[in-house]
């Protein structure tokens, strides 16, 4: 492997990383909770406000993933995102997005 893609790879693990200090954080507050679904809220430093949920799907978790995959079909039903990807896999039917 050339050290220009070692360098890439090794960036991506460390954003990755990131993400997942980020996600697994303490800091997230329950803000709404149901009977299905549970919305946790966290605000950073600088006062941007980040939201997560936790629901149960009654399909198959490989349509939400086609939308993941595919940002054009995602903005059929949410014009709001800019670009997404599978962050992390781990085995089959769970993904970090």
């Amino acid at each position: 492997m050339n050290p220009q893609t070692f360098s890439y790879i090794k960036q991506g693990k460390d954003i990755i990383k990131e993400l997942l200090v980020f996600y697994n954080s303490p800091q997230w507050k329950v803000y709404k909770e149901s009977e299905n679904l549970i919305v946790y809220s966290y605000i950073g430093t600088h006062g941007l406000i980040s939201i997560k949920g936790v629901t149960l799907f009654p399909f198959n978790i490989h349509v939400i993933k086609d939308f993941v995959d595919d940002v054009e079909k995602f903005n059929t039903i949410e014009s709001m995102v800019d670009h997404s990807k599978v962050v992390e896999s781990h085995g089959f039917n769970t993904y970090v997005c």
